[in-house]
Protein backbone atom coordinates (compact mmCIF):
# COMPACT_ATOMS: atom_id res chain seq x y z
CA UNK A 1 0.00 0.00 0.00
CA UNK A 2 1.27 3.98 -0.67
CA UNK A 3 1.77 5.57 2.53
CA UNK A 4 0.40 9.31 2.27
CA UNK A 5 3.77 10.28 3.13
CA UNK A 6 5.52 8.95 0.15
CA UNK A 7 3.29 11.55 -2.13
CA UNK A 8 3.92 14.24 1.01
CA UNK A 9 7.43 14.12 0.01
CA UNK A 10 7.26 15.57 -2.83
CA UNK A 11 5.75 18.80 -1.77
CA UNK A 12 8.46 18.82 1.08
CA UNK A 13 11.17 18.22 -2.23
CA UNK A 14 9.52 21.68 -3.68
CA UNK A 15 11.27 23.98 -1.11
CA UNK A 16 14.81 22.83 -1.80
CA UNK A 17 16.15 24.87 -4.41
CA UNK A 18 18.25 23.04 -7.00
CA UNK A 19 22.08 24.08 -7.86
CA UNK A 20 24.50 22.43 -9.59
CA UNK A 21 25.73 20.06 -6.84
CA UNK A 22 22.08 18.44 -6.55
CA UNK A 23 21.25 18.06 -10.51
CA UNK A 24 24.69 16.81 -11.52
CA UNK A 25 25.10 14.90 -14.54
CA UNK A 26 26.72 11.52 -13.99
CA UNK A 27 29.62 10.23 -16.24
CA UNK A 28 28.32 7.22 -16.70
CA UNK A 29 24.68 6.03 -15.82
CA UNK A 30 22.94 2.63 -15.70
CA UNK A 31 19.65 1.10 -15.86
CA UNK A 32 18.92 -0.23 -12.10
CA UNK A 33 14.85 -0.87 -12.74
CA UNK A 34 12.52 -0.96 -15.50
CA UNK A 35 8.03 -0.48 -16.00
CA UNK A 36 7.16 -1.98 -18.59
CA UNK A 37 9.01 -0.27 -21.15
CA UNK A 38 10.25 2.85 -19.05
CA UNK A 39 13.94 2.36 -17.29
CA UNK A 40 14.51 4.10 -13.88
CA UNK A 41 18.44 4.86 -13.85
CA UNK A 42 20.70 4.68 -11.05
CA UNK A 43 20.84 8.72 -10.50
CA UNK A 44 17.11 8.91 -10.71
CA UNK A 45 17.87 6.76 -7.58
CA UNK A 46 19.94 8.94 -6.57
CA UNK A 47 18.37 12.01 -6.83
CA UNK A 48 15.02 10.34 -4.85
CA UNK A 49 17.41 8.86 -2.19
CA UNK A 50 18.89 12.24 -2.10
CA UNK A 51 15.21 14.22 -1.45
CA UNK A 52 14.03 11.63 1.23
CA UNK A 53 17.14 11.85 3.23
CA UNK A 54 16.41 16.14 2.70
CA UNK A 55 13.07 15.43 3.93
CA UNK A 56 13.31 13.25 6.77
CA UNK A 57 15.89 15.28 8.19
CA UNK A 58 13.30 17.67 8.39
CA UNK A 59 10.82 15.37 10.38
CA UNK A 60 13.13 14.93 13.63
CA UNK A 61 11.12 12.16 16.03
CA UNK A 62 8.22 12.06 13.64
CA UNK A 63 9.84 9.78 11.67
CA UNK A 64 11.59 6.30 12.20
CA UNK A 65 15.25 6.25 11.17
CA UNK A 66 16.35 4.72 7.63
CA UNK A 67 18.53 2.76 6.63
CA UNK A 68 20.40 3.67 3.48
CA UNK A 69 18.94 0.25 1.98
CA UNK A 70 15.52 1.54 3.31
CA UNK A 71 15.84 4.79 1.53
CA UNK A 72 16.82 3.00 -1.63
CA UNK A 73 13.88 0.53 -1.46
CA UNK A 74 11.48 3.53 -1.04
CA UNK A 75 12.70 5.46 -3.65
CA UNK A 76 12.57 1.90 -6.05
CA UNK A 77 9.02 2.14 -4.92
CA UNK A 78 8.17 6.16 -5.33
CA UNK A 79 9.94 5.55 -8.94
CA UNK A 80 7.83 2.80 -9.73
CA UNK A 81 4.31 3.85 -9.02
CA UNK A 82 4.83 7.29 -10.19
CA UNK A 83 5.62 5.63 -13.78
CA UNK A 84 2.61 3.54 -14.04
CA UNK A 85 0.71 6.75 -12.93
CA UNK A 86 1.90 8.65 -15.98
CA UNK A 87 1.64 5.55 -18.25
CA UNK A 88 -2.36 5.31 -17.13
CA UNK A 89 -2.37 8.97 -17.61
CA UNK A 90 -0.48 9.00 -21.08
CA UNK A 91 -1.81 11.94 -22.47
CA UNK A 92 0.45 13.41 -25.42
CA UNK A 93 -1.38 17.15 -24.51
CA UNK A 94 -0.46 17.24 -20.96
CA UNK A 95 3.25 16.22 -21.64
CA UNK A 96 3.53 19.40 -24.33
CA UNK A 97 1.95 21.68 -21.50
CA UNK A 98 4.80 20.02 -18.90
CA UNK A 99 7.42 20.47 -21.03
CA UNK A 100 6.47 23.79 -22.13
CA UNK A 101 5.78 24.79 -18.46
CA UNK A 102 9.03 23.32 -17.65
CA UNK A 103 11.17 24.87 -20.19
CA UNK A 104 9.92 28.48 -19.10
CA UNK A 105 10.14 27.54 -15.25
CA UNK A 106 13.84 26.26 -15.53
CA UNK A 107 15.27 28.92 -17.87
CA UNK A 108 13.85 31.60 -15.13
CA UNK A 109 15.08 29.77 -12.16
CA UNK A 110 18.81 29.74 -14.25
CA UNK A 111 18.36 33.31 -14.78
CA UNK A 112 17.93 33.83 -10.64
CA UNK A 113 20.53 31.82 -10.04
CA UNK A 114 22.84 33.96 -12.43
CA UNK A 115 21.77 37.03 -10.74
CA UNK A 116 22.28 35.14 -6.88
CA UNK A 117 25.29 33.46 -7.67
CA UNK A 118 26.85 35.62 -10.76
CA UNK A 119 27.23 33.81 -14.20
CA UNK A 120 31.11 33.33 -13.17
CA UNK A 121 30.52 31.50 -10.40
CA UNK A 122 27.47 29.75 -11.58
CA UNK A 123 29.80 28.60 -14.49
CA UNK A 124 32.51 27.63 -12.18
CA UNK A 125 30.32 25.14 -10.06
CA UNK A 126 28.94 23.54 -13.47
CA UNK A 127 32.64 23.18 -14.60
CA UNK A 128 33.32 21.11 -10.74
CA UNK A 129 30.34 18.97 -11.50
CA UNK A 130 31.88 17.98 -14.67
CA UNK A 131 28.55 19.62 -15.95
CA UNK A 132 27.41 22.02 -18.84
CA UNK A 133 24.89 24.48 -18.72
CA UNK A 134 22.79 22.51 -21.37
CA UNK A 135 23.22 19.14 -19.52
CA UNK A 136 22.24 21.57 -16.39
CA UNK A 137 19.13 22.40 -18.13
CA UNK A 138 18.16 19.38 -19.23
CA UNK A 139 18.37 17.66 -16.42
CA UNK A 140 16.03 20.23 -14.47
CA UNK A 141 13.40 20.13 -17.22
CA UNK A 142 13.34 16.35 -17.25
CA UNK A 143 12.93 16.48 -13.46
CA UNK A 144 10.13 19.34 -13.69
CA UNK A 145 8.22 17.43 -16.56
CA UNK A 146 8.11 14.02 -14.48
CA UNK A 147 6.81 16.08 -11.24
CA UNK A 148 4.20 17.97 -13.27
CA UNK A 149 2.95 14.66 -14.80
CA UNK A 150 3.27 12.88 -11.90
CA UNK A 151 0.58 15.31 -9.74
CA UNK A 152 -1.49 15.53 -12.54
CA UNK A 153 -1.94 11.92 -13.26
CA UNK A 154 -2.91 11.09 -9.68
CA UNK A 155 -4.90 14.19 -8.96
CA UNK A 156 -7.23 13.42 -12.31
CA UNK A 157 -7.52 9.90 -11.22
CA UNK A 158 -8.57 10.87 -7.31
CA UNK A 159 -11.20 13.48 -9.65
CA UNK A 160 -12.20 10.51 -11.37
CA UNK A 161 -13.17 8.62 -8.22
CA UNK A 162 -14.69 11.82 -6.81
CA UNK A 163 -17.23 12.79 -9.74
CA UNK A 164 -18.47 9.01 -9.08
CA UNK A 165 -21.85 8.96 -7.25
CA UNK A 166 -21.80 8.44 -3.45
CA UNK A 167 -24.10 8.39 -1.13
CA UNK A 168 -24.28 10.27 2.47
CA UNK A 169 -24.77 6.73 4.05
CA UNK A 170 -21.57 5.41 2.46
CA UNK A 171 -19.62 8.85 3.62
CA UNK A 172 -20.98 8.07 7.40
CA UNK A 173 -19.87 4.86 7.93
CA UNK A 174 -16.41 5.65 6.35
CA UNK A 175 -16.07 8.40 9.11
CA UNK A 176 -17.17 6.00 11.46
CA UNK A 177 -14.56 3.46 10.73
CA UNK A 178 -11.93 6.31 10.74
CA UNK A 179 -12.03 8.31 13.54
CA UNK A 180 -8.40 9.59 12.66
CA UNK A 181 -10.19 11.28 10.25
CA UNK A 182 -11.60 13.69 12.86
CA UNK A 183 -7.75 15.30 12.69
CA UNK A 184 -7.93 15.80 8.84
CA UNK A 185 -11.08 17.28 8.35
CA UNK A 186 -9.79 20.79 9.46
CA UNK A 187 -6.82 20.27 6.62
CA UNK A 188 -6.79 23.53 4.27
CA UNK A 189 -6.27 24.60 0.65
CA UNK A 190 -3.53 27.77 0.35
CA UNK A 191 -2.24 29.80 -2.57
CA UNK A 192 1.48 29.91 -2.11
CA UNK A 193 3.80 32.87 -3.17
CA UNK A 194 7.57 31.90 -2.42
CA UNK A 195 10.28 34.22 -2.59
CA UNK A 196 13.60 31.71 -2.75
CA UNK A 197 16.92 32.21 0.01
CA UNK A 198 19.75 31.15 -1.70
CA UNK A 199 21.53 28.36 0.88
CA UNK A 200 24.39 30.62 0.61
CA UNK A 201 23.02 33.95 1.17
CA UNK A 202 24.46 36.08 3.99
CA UNK A 203 22.75 38.61 6.47
CA UNK A 204 22.42 41.57 3.67
CA UNK A 205 20.49 39.80 0.99
CA UNK A 206 18.44 38.08 3.12
CA UNK A 207 17.17 41.35 3.85
CA UNK A 208 16.98 42.09 0.73
CA UNK A 209 14.66 39.14 -0.18
CA UNK A 210 12.43 39.85 3.10
CA UNK A 211 11.70 43.28 2.25
CA UNK A 212 10.88 41.85 -1.63
CA UNK A 213 8.52 39.73 0.27
CA UNK A 214 7.28 42.28 2.42
CA UNK A 215 6.34 44.64 -0.19
CA UNK A 216 4.39 42.12 -2.03
CA UNK A 217 2.42 40.97 1.53
CA UNK A 218 1.38 44.48 1.43
CA UNK A 219 -0.03 43.96 -2.12
CA UNK A 220 -2.31 40.94 -1.42
CA UNK A 221 -3.34 42.20 2.25
CA UNK A 222 -4.57 45.04 0.42
CA UNK A 223 -6.18 43.16 -1.87
CA UNK A 224 -4.76 43.11 -5.22
CA UNK A 225 -5.51 39.77 -6.88
CA UNK A 226 -3.56 36.82 -5.55
CA UNK A 227 -3.65 34.41 -8.57
CA UNK A 228 -1.84 38.01 -10.65
CA UNK A 229 0.65 38.07 -7.75
CA UNK A 230 1.57 34.30 -8.21
CA UNK A 231 2.31 34.77 -11.26
CA UNK A 232 4.38 38.05 -11.30
CA UNK A 233 6.27 37.01 -7.75
CA UNK A 234 6.26 33.55 -6.67
CA UNK A 235 9.43 30.91 -7.43
CA UNK A 236 7.85 27.91 -6.37
CA UNK A 237 8.14 25.76 -9.59
CA UNK A 238 5.60 22.95 -8.40
CA UNK A 239 2.54 25.00 -7.60
CA UNK A 240 3.08 28.27 -9.61
CA UNK A 241 1.35 26.39 -12.57
CA UNK A 242 -2.22 26.05 -10.31
CA UNK A 243 -2.09 29.32 -9.58
CA UNK A 244 -0.12 28.29 -6.46
CA UNK A 245 -2.32 26.27 -4.87
CA UNK A 246 -1.37 23.41 -2.51
CA UNK A 247 -2.86 21.30 0.38
CA UNK A 248 -1.80 20.84 4.19
CA UNK A 249 -3.51 18.08 5.48
CA UNK A 250 -2.82 19.20 9.07
CA UNK A 251 -1.03 21.57 11.14
CA UNK A 252 1.93 19.49 11.02
CA UNK A 253 2.09 17.92 7.49
CA UNK A 254 3.64 18.50 5.54
CA UNK A 255 4.82 21.80 6.36
CA UNK A 256 5.00 22.55 10.01
CA UNK A 257 6.14 26.24 9.40
CA UNK A 258 2.24 26.67 8.12
CA UNK A 259 0.83 25.82 11.52
CA UNK A 260 -0.40 29.53 11.93
CA UNK A 261 -2.13 29.63 8.69
CA UNK A 262 -4.64 27.45 10.70
CA UNK A 263 -5.91 29.97 13.24
CA UNK A 264 -7.14 32.11 10.46
CA UNK A 265 -10.40 31.84 7.88
CA UNK A 266 -10.82 30.79 3.87
CA UNK A 267 -10.26 33.62 1.95
CA UNK A 268 -8.09 35.64 4.23
CA UNK A 269 -4.40 36.21 3.70
CA UNK A 270 -1.48 35.21 6.68
CA UNK A 271 -0.70 38.91 8.02
CA UNK A 272 3.02 37.83 8.21
CA UNK A 273 5.69 36.51 5.93
CA UNK A 274 6.51 32.73 7.22
CA UNK A 275 9.73 31.86 7.19
CA UNK A 276 10.32 28.58 5.89
CA UNK A 277 13.46 26.06 4.64
CA UNK A 278 13.65 27.81 1.19
CA UNK A 279 12.51 31.17 1.80
CA UNK A 280 9.88 33.54 2.57
CA UNK A 281 6.61 32.38 1.55
CA UNK A 282 3.32 34.77 1.76
CA UNK A 283 0.15 32.68 2.47
CA UNK A 284 -3.84 32.97 1.69
CA UNK A 285 -6.39 30.32 2.88
CA UNK A 286 -8.34 29.11 -0.78
CA UNK A 287 -10.31 26.57 1.33
CA UNK A 288 -10.96 25.15 4.51
CA UNK A 289 -12.06 21.55 4.04
CA UNK A 290 -15.05 19.93 5.99
CA UNK A 291 -15.03 16.23 7.72
CA UNK A 292 -17.27 15.21 5.04
CA UNK A 293 -14.67 16.06 1.81
CA UNK A 294 -11.94 14.60 3.87
CA UNK A 295 -14.10 11.32 4.13
CA UNK A 296 -14.52 11.52 0.39
CA UNK A 297 -11.37 12.22 -0.55
CA UNK A 298 -9.52 9.55 1.87
CA UNK A 299 -12.11 7.14 0.24
CA UNK A 300 -11.11 8.28 -3.59
CA UNK A 301 -7.51 8.08 -2.66
CA UNK A 302 -8.26 4.59 -1.40
CA UNK A 303 -9.56 3.70 -4.45
CA UNK A 304 -6.09 5.09 -6.55
CA UNK A 305 -4.30 3.06 -3.76
CA UNK A 306 -6.11 -0.25 -4.73
CA UNK A 307 -5.80 0.61 -8.65
CA UNK A 308 -2.32 1.49 -8.09
CA UNK A 309 -1.75 -1.88 -6.63
CA UNK A 310 -3.87 -3.64 -9.57
CA UNK A 311 -1.40 -1.93 -12.51
CA UNK A 312 1.65 -3.46 -10.71
CA UNK A 313 0.52 -6.72 -10.88
CA UNK A 314 -0.04 -6.69 -14.26
CA UNK A 315 3.29 -4.61 -14.97
CA UNK A 316 6.17 -6.03 -16.24
CA UNK A 317 9.15 -4.54 -13.33
CA UNK A 318 12.55 -5.94 -12.72
CA UNK A 319 15.12 -4.84 -10.57
CA UNK A 320 18.48 -4.73 -9.79
CA UNK A 321 18.17 -7.27 -6.91
CA UNK A 322 21.95 -6.60 -5.42
CA UNK A 323 20.87 -3.05 -4.89
CA UNK A 324 17.39 -3.39 -3.76
CA UNK A 325 15.64 -5.38 -1.52
CA UNK A 326 12.31 -6.60 -2.80
CA UNK A 327 10.25 -3.32 -3.15
CA UNK A 328 6.26 -3.89 -1.82
CA UNK A 329 6.31 -5.79 0.88
CA UNK A 330 4.09 -4.64 3.98
CA UNK A 331 5.95 -3.87 6.65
Amino acid sequence: MIQRSRWLVLLAVCFIGSTPARCRSEMVDRVVASVNTSVITQSDIQRRIAALARYYSTQGTRAAPRSPSDLARESLEQLIDEQLLIERYNRAYAKNAAERYAERRVDAHIEELKKNLGEDQLMARLSEENQSMEEFREALIREQVHQFLVRQSRESWIDEFLLQPMSQNQVEEYIEEHPDLQSESGGLEIQLILIRVPPEADRSKEAILRAKAEKILIKARAGENFDTLVEAHSEHEQSKPDRGVMKLASRTTPFPEFAPVFDIEAGQVYPELLRVPAGFAIVKVKNKQSLFNAARRAMAVEKVEEGLTKLRSEATIRYDKELFSEPFQEE
